[in-house]
């Protein structure tokens, strides 16, 4: 069976930018240059996002940004090296923050398979980014349900990963949200999650059980 993390490569590849992974040929000497000249190109466009005081507008540069490392992800993906990479995880965090899932959960599924670690300013790691910072931009948007596919992949993804009970509840709750309307089962399963995990969902989850969905 194809994962959902496959078909979402196999959708979003050419409608967002998604970085190929057909074989791209690359000596460890020219990948450790490239590497270095990406890294001074990360620090400078870091320096450029912090400079900017509207977070919209951050998240807009970000997601400009994303296309110039397309080349350079592509080669580190298919470079055979698992060891973590700073660009790649920036740039999938930068995904996200731009509304570009496709590339997110895409690098996503690479670092996390590869145990690569967020980068030093965060106290989070990168499972934990990933699935509080999904979470929130559902919980802040009128179509939740859009969300519904993208949550799941990422739930898919980070199984098995060691994250904050207080992540997992807000987590769960945002899933239970996005199936609220289209798929009530499944979303009293995600809030009756969100519950165990501290979330305080109590009525909702005694409407769904009752059978009562309130449309909006």
């Amino acid at each position: 069976m194809v994962s959902l993390a496959q078909q979402h490569r196999e959708q979003h590849a050419t409608s967002h930018g998604t970085p190929a992974v057909a074989g791209t040929a690359c000596t460890s000497g020219t990948l450790d240059n490239h590497h270095r000249a990406m890294l001074a190109k990360l620090q400078a466009d870091v320096i450029r996002i912090r400079s900017i005081r509207s977070r919209e507008r951050r998240n807009d540069v970000k997601g400009g940004l994303l296309g110039e490392y397309a080349d350079y992800l592509s080669i580190v993906m298919n470079s055979g090296d698992t060891s973590t990479n700073t660009v790649l995880v920036q740039c999938c965090i930068w995904a996200l923050d731009a509304g570009n899932y496709g590339l997110c959960l895409k690098l996503a599924e690479h670092a996390i398979s590869n145990g690569m670690e967020s980068p030093d300013k965060f106290t989070r790691t990168l499972p934990e980014i990933l699935l509080e910072e999904l979470a929130s931009q559902v919980n802040h948007s009128d179509q939740p349900d859009h969300y519904t596919p993208y949550l799941l992949t990422l739930a898919e993804l980070t199984v098995g990963q060691d994250v904050t009970d207080e992540i997992k509840a807000k987590f769960s709750k945002a899933l239970g949200k996005a199936q609220y309307s289209h798929n009530p089962s499944a979303a009293l399963q995600a809030y009756r999650h969100a519950a165990h995990y501290g979330a305080k969902v109590q009525t909702i989850i005694r409407k769904l059980e009752q059978g009562v969905i309130d449309h909006e």
